[in-house]
């Protein structure tokens, strides 16, 4: 390649660019700040080109764009060094992030369980969660796998948990009652009865439906245990496995394990449930139980709204619709 005079000191001053940017030789007696001092070499460097580029031909232009495209080279290569360690670095977390433990269940797993046994599995899943994240922060939370309560179907409790269960119910009825706003309410378990029926109008068919009663039961569940001395956990009645007969289900068979049974016989015209639009043919109780540990028990609080008023005879064809009215 040929050189002329001009390109040949237009090299030396490219090398000179590169030589201070590289070891850094600015005048430490600038005035210019420091962070400026690398854009104002370069910009320098760039006008010094761009003058002594002027008259020179095509052939000097050949010899001091290799020069200048190091100077542009050794300028950047600071910042493209320090991008491509972050991006290296970031990349090393990211493939050496450590396992973060148990996972909270989704909204989709929740929204996707279909049994009873989902739902333990998904409970299950969020207290191993819970535990994973207290123990990363250094805490221990009181709630654990070990000492968790499990609320069970009552026909897979044995008959000593039931007889305890059905035990702490019946103190309740020897406790008094401490809530004066119901004088109706004899004992503790009035209350209990009290507060439900007072509130029916603004907890049914509402949208706190669901956290209002599970509220209800917690206090329930702390009743039992904290004032009658109850270790296990509130049991639940898997009404639908019996929903074709009602009766059968151990929560009703009249055993001593039991909350009684359909009662004595006495005619009726059924009931009338929901907004008195559904209609329950009258079946062979009805009256009060006949057997099981409530026997003789006297209840003090309703019905609020008796759907029973005795036997009717246009009521016995069980075609005709409850809303029609009596010929």
């Amino acid at each position: 390649m040929l050189h002329c005079s001009a390109c040949q000191s237009l090299e030396t001053f490219a090398h000179a660019c590169a030589s201070d940017r590289l070891h850094k030789h600015l005048s430490p007696t600038s005035s210019i700040p420091h962070s400026n001092q690398a854009r104002f070499h370069s910009s320098a460097c760039g006008l010094l080109a761009s003058a002594l580029l002027r008259p020179l031909t095509i052939c000097c232009l050949l010899c001091v764009l290799p020069h200048t495209l190091l100077c542009f080279i050794f300028e950047t290569m600071p910042f493209i060094f320090g991008v491509t360690t972050a991006l290296v670095l970031v990349s090393g977390l990211i493939s050496a992030a450590p396992n973060l433990g148990p996972q909270a269940p989704t909204t989709e797993e929740v929204q996707g369980a279909k049994s009873v046994e989902d739902f333990r599995n998904l409970a299950i899943q969020a207290l191993e969660a819970q535990q994973s994240d207290l123990q990363r922060c250094g805490e221990q939370g009181t709630c654990t796998l070990a000492n968790a309560r499990v609320r069970r179907d009552w026909e897979h409790m044995s008959r000593c948990e039931r007889k305890q269960y059905i035990k702490a119910v019946k103190c309740l009825w020897t406790l008094p009652a401490v809530d004066t706003d119901f004088s109706a309410a004899q004992n503790y378990y009035d209350e209990f009865v009290a507060i439900h029926a007072n509130l029916t109008d603004l907890i049914h068919g509402t949208a706190n439906f669901f956290t209002w009663h599970r509220y209800l039961i917690h206090l329930w569940e702390e009743t039992l245990r904290d004032e009658c001395g109850y270790r296990g956990a509130l049991p639940y009645w898997n009404w639908y496995k019996y929903q074709s007969a009602l009766h059968l289900s151990p929560v009703f068979d009249g055993s001593d394990t039991s909350f009684g049974s359909t009662g004595k016989y006495f005619k009726h015209n059924g009931s009338l449930v929901g907004s008195r639009t559904v209609w329950l043919p009258p079946g062979e109780g009805g009256g009060c139980i006949k057997d099981g540990p409530f026997v003789g028990y006297t209840i003090n609080l309703g019905p609020i709204r008796p759907a029973m008023n005795g036997y009717e005879p246009w009521m016995k064809d069980q075609r005709l619709q409850p809303s029609l009215p009596a010929p």
